[in-house]
């Protein structure tokens, strides 16, 4: 029995149907990305391996920017993402995997860009930090707090 119908029996007390299919594993990417010197990437890897591990997902690839730090370059511009789009326009990607949302964007109109284009080739955000699942409004006041973090910081 897989962790999904594990779950799925605990909630309800029915077992799966003996010709009932197990759904396919996700398939994800990791992205990584350091929002300053001293963050560490393996740290970030490690973690986000963990929760594909704990979370059915099977992982694909790992992308990331080392170096250049979420305050210091628009993700937009970094080799890393864009590489990672490429790859999700040309192959089936089924969630992106990071520490945390934040790690999209230096500001929110940046993360919802992302997000747009991820959206567009069929790609979930999941993040190891952040809460999970997250609707529409609990996600823009989790931007608006970013937002608001990183102004105060400068």
């Amino acid at each position: 029995m897989t962790k999904k119908h594990q779950k799925k029996y605990e909630k309800t007390g029915r077992l799966p149907k003996k010709n009932q299919r197990a759904p396919a594993p996700q398939r994800g990417i990791i992205y990584l990305r350091p929002t300053h010197w001293a963050d560490s990437l393996l740290a970030q890897e490690t973690l986000c391996r963990t929760f594909c591990a704990q979370n059915d997902i099977d992982l694909i690839d790992v992308y990331s920017d080392p170096g250049e730090y979420v305050s210091e370059l628009s993700i937009l511009e970094s080799n890393g993402f864009n590489d990672l789009l490429d790859y999700c326009s040309k192959n089936k990607v089924d969630a992106l995997v990071v520490v945390s949302r934040d790690r999209l964007g230096t500001n929110t109109s940046e993360y919802l860009k992302c997000k747009i284009d991820l959206h567009k080739e069929g790609v979930e955000i999941l993040s190891v930090t952040d809460v999970q699942p997250i609707d529409c409004t609990m996600e823009h006041i989790c931007e608006i707090t970013e937002e608001y973090k990183r102004m105060k910081k400068v």
